[in-house]
């Protein structure tokens, strides 16, 4: 959401971080609340739209190429930020909501789904009263001497995130756990994590946890790169249902091109992929959708695009694609 160039937070390379936490509460001036939030993340606008009072609380765990911050206003907010050019920040509600405004994309982030923002983007945040959130602050030197090191190759753009990040999919919970593993060892007066080398180390297994969990633009660089991690048996069964997603199939049918019994394709696909093997045919036929929508040579209308995928229920549909990528397909399909 915000920026993190502020001095404080960088660390000098001594043996131990010795940044500590930092918790402010009952903030009523918006100006000093502006103040606080812009000197962590990057200068914003900030707007009480009432009826309540502002009374605002901001509690901030440095790291160190990251940093995790709880906010919460008091009063319904709205925040306008610049782009943050050198960090992404990931939002997770644990009350009220936060609708995160793009460009032509708005995502409303409730407790069980979060968003990213990436560099390249101007936003506003619209906050309930009632909200409080947790932000996780990563560099982009972070997460791009990351993803260099798991394609073994220079990235030619920066990596962009998908906005929406679905904490029902078990590898992103997951992600999150860490995060307040981190964040609870940061708050101990003693801890390993108080060791830079550790924090450092750390802070990389969180960046490939993210990049592994969450869909961005190099996420098929990834697969392809790591599929043979994977057994036989989950290949064949992505290459199946790759090939002939457009057609009727089921479970029975993939599984029997995996040529092993179904519950063994569960379980790896859980294991290898975090996901069952028709959550990803659902995956795999979104992207699909996405794509079509995205031609600029498509004369189909949405709901024949979505039939075509196999998305009979036309409703539903268009909660799971918004959900997948922050956005409503006929939004999608105006922007071609």
């Amino acid at each position: 959401m915000i920026e993190l160039h502020h001095k404080s937070s960088q660390q000098d390379g001594n043996s131990f971080a010795t940044n500590r936490n930092e918790q402010l509460e009952h903030i009523k001036s918006r100006e000093e609340m502006t103040e606080r939030i812009s000197s962590r993340f990057a200068p914003i606008q900030l707007d009480v739209m009432g009826p309540a009072n502002l009374d605002a609380a901001i509690t901030s765990t440095p790291i160190s190429q990251m940093s995790i911050h709880h906010l919460s206003f008091g009063a319904d907010t709205e925040m306008r930020l610049c782009d943050p050019e050198k960090f992404y920040t990931i939002h997770l509600p644990s009350a009220g909501s936060v609708t995160y405004q793009r460009e032509d994309s708005e995502v409303k982030s409730t407790p069980g789904c979060g968003f990213i923002i990436s560099p390249g983007h101007k936003s506003k945040l619209l906050i309930s009263g009632d909200c409080e959130q947790r932000v996780v602050k990563i560099s982009t030197d972070l997460v791009e001497s990351r993803i260099n090191s798991m394609l073994d190759k220079a990235i030619p753009r920066p990596v962009e995130f998908e906005a929406v990040m679905d904490v029902d999919i078990e590898v992103v919970r997951s992600w999150w756990d860490a995060i307040a593993y981190l964040e609870t060892e940061r708050k101990k007066k003693q801890s390993i994590y108080y060791n830079i080398e550790t924090v450092r180390e750390f802070e990389k297994v969180l960046a490939i946890g993210l990049l592994s969990s969450q869909e961005h633009n190099y996420s098929e660089d990834l697969r392809a790169r790591y599929q043979s991690i994977a057994p036989a048996h989950v290949r064949r069964a992505e290459q199946f249902i790759q090939e002939f997603a457009a057609q009727e199939i089921n479970l029975d049918m993939v599984v029997e091109a995996s040529k092993v019994p179904k519950r063994t394709l569960y379980d790896s696909f859980k294991r290898f992929r975090g996901i069952s093997p028709m959550c990803y045919l659902r995956s795999v036929r979104l992207s699909k959708t996405r794509e079509e929508l995205k031609s600029t040579t498509n004369t189909k209308s949405v709901t024949e695009v979505a039939l075509y995928w196999h998305f009979s229920h036309l409703g539903r549909f268009s909660m799971q694609y918004k959900k997948r990528f922050g956005e409503l397909p006929s939004e999608t399909a105006k922007v071609v």
